[in-house]
């Protein structure tokens, strides 16, 4: 009787792991309340759903900021460099070609931001390994932990991915380049 003293916790066993889910109930049904491992494992993945999601808005928020930043960047570029565009006009640069040259430049900003950004990351993740590491060998865990992973395919498609942003956004201020000029000339 779950009302009347006597011991505050019990520990169940089953032969199966089929027979969790039945024996879970069958407490619960006298009135008693139980953990299983299932349900804390459950648990857990409910919280890595949310926090998936929640990293994912975070992570969406900073790519409209970095895409907003580099075509800034770019436009800003383009409107001071307007001398150093019509000297390239003048030796035979066609408008196909400086928008080749403004989608590298917006490439080479990709590559060199999401080296640097895997770069820092690395930093932070081998950081807090160590500390993790620490924190178990004081609970007697003596092997190392592994705990996050850097495979080559995901750094690969990570810095494919920043610059292919890059250049995505560096297509507008690339674009606008030869209607700044063709307005210029208009004056």
């Amino acid at each position: 009787d779950p009302t009347q003293p006597g011991y505050s916790e019990a520990t169940v066993r089953v032969r199966r792991h089929t027979d969790v889910v039945p024996v879970d109930r069958a407490i619960q049904a006298m009135g008693f309340r139980t953990r299983t491992l299932l349900s804390r494992l459950e648990e857990m993945r409910t919280f890595f759903l949310f926090m998936d999601v929640l990293l994912a808005a975070v992570g969406t928020v900073a790519l409209l900021v970095a895409g907003l930043g580099i075509i800034n960047t770019l436009l800003i570029s383009v409107l001071e460099r307007y001398q150093e565009i019509g000297i390239c006009k003048a030796i035979g640069a066609s408008d196909g070609d400086l928008f080749v040259l403004f989608l590298t430049e917006a490439g080479a900003i990709g590559l060199i931001g999401g080296s640097c950004g895997l770069a820092l990351g690395r930093g932070v993740c081998w950081i807090l390994e160590a500390a993790i590491n620490a924190y178990a060998r004081t609970h007697g865990i003596a092997a190392h932990l592994e705990v996050f992973a850097f495979p080559l395919w995901l750094l690969t498609a990570t810095v494919l991915f920043s610059v292919a942003i890059s250049v995505l956004a560096g297509v507008y201020p690339a674009l606008r380049e030869p209607w700044t000029a063709f307005l210029e000339d208009c004056r």
